[in-house]
């Protein structure tokens, strides 16, 4: 009898602790859950609302080893997936779908859990087991989140179709759920369907006027149909909701940087940096990003294309460079760089390599025949590995060659050269007949010495004149993606390029702020 009584006055506290809980008054919360663990430790209940009260004071370890033990007494459904938030907000993604997949195990048509699966699953690009759970959600209760996520997982996959019926559905369910049209509107973008997504974003702001999300949207859409000027009020707009909302700032630097206006480029893009740093930025460790194998691959595979069609080009840049130095590809690089005459039919030279089935031009890549003038950015389908194509236009005793760029290119003026063969991996390949002297030119005479911060763009050696503030601008643009994206040596890096251009206090103080970040 008296066991009961204490059963039943535990249970009516843990009813108060939950209350005071879901009212959002964790300190008496935690009062009253404290008061009966007392008395009975072992209270998978008591220590489950133990966790999540603690989860809402910061105490993120202390949730996690709470909701552990209670598991570990009586797992429910519930603690499973809750643990899995604790866990996935730390970024420990798979142990997160691990308890996710344990919640489902004990209640296999839990819509939440399995909607947090598909999410934690996307963002561990398992793309197909993450539309088996949106479709399993939807197929149990037709919801707007799960169908925009389903969206989200088909149009990985790659399934267009798919993706915009589900981010139809989602809108049928709700008119104006501007998420979904933003979802179905980025999905046009990257087909290259800039016009329709244009009117998708334009209806978001229709109901939604001050979308940041919709105008960010539609200023790089309409930037990427050259409507420069309304693009510049989208991202000017922006700025006027949030003056200090990183992206608009970076973006409206891209648009002014089209337009001619560097300096205003050169501005805001470090007012982007400025307000970027201002959250605190999680350094990613430095990786490789050229896969070698695969790379060399690519290279035999566009050999084969090119030559067939009685194509002739030749290896440069940075990819000639990894092989006089080293024999191989470099590890550090982005993406392999290809030289063609200027005469030639840079169409068919498309034509040839899309049409293979092998490679993909970018959406964010123009179209015109004026933006293939100077290159064509290609990407191949299974490896993702990125081709850079240059077309070197005889200057006197030199050739041009470089990046298109709004208003003008961004080009380099090596010394002219003939061509030569050489083996390399079992196979004849074309380069510059004075590798040395080519090397020399865009790297300096050190360029046997790795450097892997060095980036063509912002520091080649043989730069023209009208091209080095353009240069700068640029290499602004590329120092913000790094701290974006954690790469802080890399940031380091572009910082120290810049500084050659110009000394800069912005720059100096900046390159302190990320020495003080990277581990010595």
């Amino acid at each position: 009898m008296v066991e009961n009584n204490s059963e039943q006055s535990d249970v009516h506290l843990l009813n108060t602790a939950l209350h005071y809980y879901q009212s959002g008054d964790f300190s008496q919360a935690d009062a009253v859950v404290d008061s009966v663990l007392v008395s009975s430790p072992s209270y998978p209940d008591a220590l489950h609302l133990s966790g999540l009260i603690a989860s809402q004071s910061g105490k993120e370890e202390f949730a996690i080893q709470q909701i552990i033990k209670a598991i570990q007494i009586d797992a429910t459904p519930q603690m499973h997936l809750n643990l899995g938030v604790l866990l996935q907000a730390q970024g420990q993604l798979n142990s997160a779908s691990n308890h996710y997949k344990q919640s489902l195990r004990l209640k296999p048509d839990y819509v939440e859990a399995l909607c947090k699966l598909g999410k934690v699953e996307l963002l561990l690009q398992h793309s197909l087991s993450a539309v088996e759970c949106f479709q399993r959600a939807v197929d149990i209760t037709p919801e707007k989140e799960a169908y925009n996520h389903l969206g989200m997982a088909l149009c990985a996959l790659g399934y267009g179709r798919d993706a915009e019926k589900a981010f139809r559905d989602a809108i049928a369910l709700e008119p104006e759920f501007s998420v979904a049209y933003l979802n179905l509107g980025l999905m046009l973008k990257n087909q290259g369907n800039l016009r329709v997504a244009e009117n998708t974003f334009r209806h978001v702001l229709s109901f939604k006027p001050e979308s940041i999300d919709a105008l960010n949207q539609l200023g790089l859409v309409l930037q990427a149909q050259n409507k420069l000027e309304d693009a510049k009020k989208c991202f000017s707009r922006i700025l006027e909701l949030n003056p200090q909302h990183n992206e608009g700032h970076k973006n409206l630097g891209s648009v002014y940087q089209a337009l001619g206006l560097l300096e205003e480029a050169i501005t805001h893009r470090q007012q982007a940096i400025k307000y970027l740093l201002r959250s605190p930025i999680r350094r990613k460790l430095p990786r490789k990003t050229l896969t070698l194998e695969p790379a060399r691959q690519v290279l035999l595979i566009v050999r084969k294309l090119l030559g067939e069609a009685g194509i002739s080009f030749f290896l440069g840049s940075g990819t000639l460079l990894g092989i006089c130095r080293g024999g191989d590809l470099l590890p550090h690089d982005k993406d392999m760089d290809l030289g063609f005459s200027w005469d030639i039919d840079r169409k068919q030279v498309f034509r040839v390599l899309t049409e293979s089935g092998e490679f993909y031009c970018p959406s964010f890549e123009r179209h015109s025949d004026h933006d293939r003038k100077w290159m064509i950015g290609l990407v191949h389908q299974k490896s993702g590995i990125a081709l850079d194509l240059f077309f070197y236009k005889p200057d006197g005793g030199h050739y041009l060659f470089g990046f298109n760029q709004l208003p003008n290119p961004i080009l380099s003026r090596p010394r002219r050269f003939e061509l030569k063969s050489i083996s390399w991996q079992g196979v004849n390949w074309l380069v510059p007949d004075d590798c040395d002297q080519y090397l020399t030119d865009l790297y300096g005479s050190d360029w046997r010495t790795p450097d892997s911060n060095f980036d063509t763009v912002v520091s080649s050696r043989c730069q023209t004149s009208e091209s080095t503030h353009a240069r700068r601008c640029l290499g602004y643009g590329r120092l913000y993606l790094r701290l974006q994206n954690g790469q802080l040596e890399k940031a380091a890096g572009y910082c120290q390029q810049l500084l050659r251009h110009k000394n800069e206090p912005f720059l100096k103080d900046l390159l302190a702020a990320i020495d003080q970040q990277i581990p010595k």
